[in-house]
């Protein structure tokens, strides 16, 4: 479901892409931008995600209690899962916090101020799912005390995934500029 709401952020910036005038259809450069900003800094958040998940589940775990006591067991997996999933909700100092700021403005500055408020309303209502998958991780004791042991190249592209939200999440600007220029 949260990648159903991500890409209804996406189509958020395609119906901010043209307006229409007496003038014809003016493209919006800031629409396209977010558009672009978006889909990197939901990348490396997905991938990040996605890469715990599946290093999980190859030790059986599938379920969301399944994630019960997961920062006991595997803390950086548990961590960098955790900047995922705050990242996904927008949470600031995370990639999603200013690539939906940078899409929710361009939105906005094209007139559509309802939608916007409706996608931040639907940000706050997925924190809560997300928190729900963060408290198995950290508040409930696992049934398995065994520690998981992740391989070197997981523990890489985990923290290369990792560095990429943060970077996007504090210093957006050389992505910004390349987009820009794309």
């Amino acid at each position: 479901y949260s990648s159903i709401g991500q890409v209804g952020y996406l189509l958020m910036g395609i119906v901010a892409l043209g307006h229409v005038s007496s003038d014809g259809i003016t493209l919006s450069t800031l629409a396209s931008n977010g558009i672009l900003l978006h889909l990197v800094g939901y990348g490396f958040t997905t991938l990040a995600i996605f890469v715990g998940v599946i290093t999980y589940s190859n030790f059986g775990k599938e379920d969301i209690s399944d994630y019960a006591g997961a920062a006991r067991r595997a803390p950086f997996l548990a961590m960098v899962m955790t900047a995922g999933l705050f990242s996904l909700a927008g949470l600031p100092f995370f990639a999603g916090f200013v690539t939906k700021f940078y899409l929710f403005t361009a939105v906005a500055s094209e007139g559509f101020l309802w939608l916007v408020g409706l996608a931040i309303l639907n940000s706050l209502i997925s924190f809560y799912y997300y928190l729900i998958i963060v408290r198995q991780m950290y508040i409930e004791a696992p049934s398995d005390e065994t520690p998981v042991h992740l391989s070197p190249l997981t523990n890489g592209v985990l923290a290369m995934l990792f560095l990429g939200i943060i970077a996007i999440g504090l210093y957006p600007a050389p992505l910004v500029k390349v987009i820009a220029a794309a």
